[in-house]
Parts: structure tokens; C-alpha cells; sequence
């Protein structure tokens, strides 16, 4: 019952974590820069950098 307890409490982290990495690269903050790796180019917006590893982060561990 604890490793359930203690798995919960490291997706909420980890999904938390994922959310600010999004934010923090948004065209908004601009504080962080993702690499291509970590991103993907919107097919509408070519300039628009969609951080697809921080976004199935979140949603996976949230």
C-alpha cells in the first residue's frame, strides 16, 4: 500500500514538472528552449513548436 502511495505521489511530481516545462517553452514565457528532439512543428503555424514529450508526460502520469 505504501509503493501505491509512494507511485501516486511521484506522477503528481512528475506530471507537475511536465506542465511548467510546457508553460515555461510557451511563445508566453519563453524561459526554456526544447530542442527538435522534444518537439514537433505544427503542420498550420511552421513557426509553432508543439513540446509533445512534456505534454504525454503530463497526461500519462496525471
Amino acid at each position: 500500500m505504501e509503493f501505491l502511495s509512494t507511485s501516486a505521489l511521484c506522477a503528481m511530481h512528475l506530471s507537475r514538472l511536465a506542465e511548467d516545462i510546457v508553460l515555461w517553452s510557451s511563445a508566453q514565457f519563453h524561459f526554456i528552449l526544447l530542442s527538435d528532439a522534444f518537439s514537433t512543428g505544427s503542420s498550420i503555424m511552421p513557426q509553432k513548436r508543439n513540446p509533445n514529450a512534456s505534454e504525454l508526460v503530463s497526461a500519462k502520469s496525471g
